[in-house]
């Protein structure tokens, strides 16, 4: 079993409002933020349904996506109070070219942003993971080692993405007859709703004096050699792996687990991937298996997906209403790399 390594405090900005508690609450209630926007695809006679966080917010591009972080990361500081300054790792959109909503001069824009009065309480160190929402695994390994290798006291990882961009919504509006088209619109039931949001998580060692924490106790990746434009057949081969190493490392089954909260984004694809990795990967059946996608209240938010996963999962341990405390994660997107890790909730001083 791996170093486990504890949520401290989170924070997040989406069209649901400002602050985690908020969000999450907001979520368990069913809300969501989709309305109306500008933006129109050639092979939909309607305007795009999104979910912007405000649109009354004028601000374009990279102020946009720095606006959104920054409100994240001071509710995640403030909930934490940590006793020395964090490293910070921000999980961006991907570079690689597979994510068309990737901003250039974001990491200028968010070193500008935090630069000054507003990194008073920052460490130096920030590192940028533009990984699309697979690269949030990857950050929290990053995180475990600068933890346990005792690099630093706490890290601030932060999460932010936009899909709300002109980019985005023309590499998803297809062709203009209808062939690639992946955007939920009335005459297309099958897509997705593009959203934006960030959030933020303060990630320390575990204290074994405090309670409640929440731990993250196992990490794992895979690759999927057939995503969702590949026009093959998908066995979930990818998830399956980083399922079966998350729970490994957690030391525990997958079935073991209580629930789940995944990347799923509205795709039919996805939903049947995770039915797949589920049926492959649990021991024994279970009575019931909750299923939480983010997406259904927020829209597709790319790379910020898994913070706000995470998010969501420590006010609903906190709060009491999780279906249990032990949370499987998967993290999946158009490209083949797939993650997954174990949250548990301990509501007791071990």
């Amino acid at each position: 079993m791996s170093q486990a390594i504890a949520i401290r405090a989170v924070g997040m900005v989406s069209g649901l409002g400002r602050g985690a508690e908020a969000n999450a609450g907001a979520m368990r209630l069913g809300y969501d933020c989709f309305q109306t926007t500008d933006y129109c695809v050639p092979a939909s006679r309607t305007p795009l349904v999104g979910a912007p966080f405000d649109p009354d917010c004028e601000a374009r591009g990279p102020s946009r996506l720095a606006g959104m972080l920054a409100p994240a990361m001071a509710e995640a500081m403030a909930g934490g109070q940590p006793s020395a300054l964090p490293v910070v790792l921000l999980c961006l959109a991907d570079d690689a070219g597979t994510a068309p909503d990737r901003i250039e001069r974001l990491n200028a824009a968010l070193n500008a942003t935090f630069s000054g009065p507003a990194a008073v309480h920052l460490g130096p160190q920030r590192h940028y993971l533009s990984r699309g929402p697979s690269g949030f695994a990857d950050a929290l390994i990053q995180a475990r080692r600068l933890l346990v290798e005792r690099h630093c006291q706490a890290v601030l990882l932060g999460a932010v993405d936009s899909l709300l961009t002109a980019p985005c919504i023309a590499r998803y509006g297809g062709n203009g007859v209808g062939d690639g088209f992946r955007l939920l619109t009335a005459g297309t039931a099958d897509g997705f709703i593009p959203g934006e949001a960030a959030a933020a998580l303060l990630l320390t060692l575990p204290d074994a004096e405090a309670a409640p924490q929440l731990l993250c106790t196992g990490i794992g990746f895979g690759q999927e050699p057939a995503p969702v434009e590949s026009g093959e057949v998908t066995r979930a081969d990818g998830l399956v792996a980083a399922i079966e190493q998350a729970t490994a490392e957690a030391g525990i089954g997958a079935h073991e687990t209580d629930f789940r909260i995944t990347a799923i984004t509205g795709e039919q694809w996805f939903f049947t991937e995770d039915a797949l990795a589920l049926q492959r990967t649990f021991q024994r059946p279970k009575p019931a298996h909750d299923l939480w996608h983010p997406a259904e209240h927020v829209g597709h938010v790319g790379a910020a997906v898994g913070a706000v996963m995470v998010a969501n999962a420590f006010w609903a341990t906190r709060k009491g209403y999780a279906p249990g405390p032990k949370i499987l994660f998967t993290l999946s997107g158009d490209g083949p790399r797939r993650g997954a890790f174990v949250l548990d909730y301990r509501s007791e001083v071990c």
